[in-house]
């Protein structure tokens, strides 16, 4: 999510094609399909679950971004991002929601309460991403602190701990969203730190990973499908999306390996930095909980094409996201930018206002100083 507008643009072309994979994984998980079993298992089906499989890696990539360019970053005054990040999250949450009432469908008071405040309802992965920056500051010393053979021990442990045991051990134990975000900061860290021009082996090793893993992820789903077909089995069926969470290993390495891929394209293009820069909005636009319903259930439905969904997911899913990115394009050049603007202007002398009321123990709590001294 972070914006830079002196990037290269290879990691800015990765997120747009990791946001396509998002829409798909969505085209996917909220087509309003009936449960699959093994009574009605198809090739539709087969190619729907196959077509999602790709979107949490995809969200492991934009968190391995933001651990690549904030690890090195001044963080005392990060607060700059997470106000215009989450003024966009209401406008974009707000918005649909007047538009719905305004078309008469019936909406609930905790819709309404779910539009003025999503980053406690709405868009999971904007949530959490805004509770962890807040955490930077923090992890960052503790990061830079650490020599590149303690860095790598600890990524060791945890990948074994967070990845390869819940793995092949399947529900072995839980973890949370958040530290989905702290291990993917880390690895992304580690490889700004550590290997990112420092290391020097052939990109093509990376792009075939990728795709490596990108195929098992496919071929799990074929051979999940057909094994519960041959015996007539709904527990094979229920699992042909097993390695598409973000913490299985295929998809680690799917999300990883494409990271390090584009990370070493090298090249700038002001197009591609432009329209990278919505992949957010149309996250925002297309996920929303009122808007998903509509794109995916009533608008030309998913599952009145399961029998055969490969034309219209090939149209519909390209479509969501083109007209998404539009809608954020118009937001960015008229409100957005207007916003931006104000905010930019005035973000130290609010902050400044905000500190000057703070209660002396608040202050002393957040600076470590005496009550006393804080308050002054």
């Amino acid at each position: 999510m972070e914006r830079d507008r002196e990037r290269s643009s290879g990691l800015e072309l990765m997120r747009m094609l990791c946001m396509l994979l998002i829409v798909a994984h969505h085209y996917s998980v909220h087509g309003g399909y009936d449960v699959f079993t093994a009574d009605n298992l198809s090739a539709g089906v087969v190619f729907v679950q196959a077509v999602g499989m790709f979107g949490q890696a995809a969200c492991s990539a934009f968190a391995l971004i933001s651990g690549f360019y904030m690890v090195e970053r001044r963080t005392d005054r990060h607060y700059r991002r997470i106000v215009p990040l989450a003024a966009e999250m209401v406008f974009y949450s707000l918005g649909i929601w007047l538009i719905s009432l305004l078309a008469g469908r019936p909406l609930s008071l905790a819709d309404g309460q779910r539009a003025v405040f999503p980053f406690l309802w709405e868009y999971w992965y904007v949530s959490y991403y805004l509770i962890f920056y807040l955490l930077i500051p923090f992890i960052n010393p503790f990061v830079l602190g650490m020599s590149k053979r303690t860095f790598r021990r600890l990524l060791i442990i945890v990948y074994v701990l967070w990845t390869v045991i819940p793995t092949f051990a399947a529900k072995s134990w839980s973890f949370s969203d958040l530290d989905f975000f702290l291990v993917m900061y880390l690895t992304g860290a580690y490889i700004k730190l550590h290997v990112h021009q420092k290391a020097s082996y052939d990109n093509r090793w990376n792009l075939a990973a990728a795709l490596a893993a990108a195929a098992l992820m496919v071929l799990s789903v074929v051979g999940f499908a057909a094994v519960g077909y041959l015996l007539h089995s709904d527990f094979f069926v229920w699992n042909t999306a097993y390695f598409r969470d973000y913490s299985k290993l295929p998809a680690v390495i799917f999300a990883v390996a494409l990271f390090l891929y584009f990370s070493n394209v090298q090249f700038v293009s002001r197009t591609v930095n432009r329209l990278a820069g919505s992949m957010v909005g149309i996250y925002l636009i297309h996920d929303n909980y009122i808007a998903r319903k509509f794109i995916w259930q009533t608008l030309w439905p998913n599952a009145e094409h399961l029998a055969a969904p490969y034309l219209h997911a090939l149209v519909k899913i390209p479509a969501v996201f083109l007209v998404g990115l539009g809608i954020d394009l118009v937001r960015r050049a008229t409100v957005g930018k207007l916003f931006d603007g104000w905010f930019s202007r005035h973000c130290d002398g609010i902050c400044a206002w905000v500190w000057a009321r703070l209660p002396g123990p608040v202050k002393a709590l957040l600076t470590g100083e005496s009550a006393e001294r804080a308050g002054r």
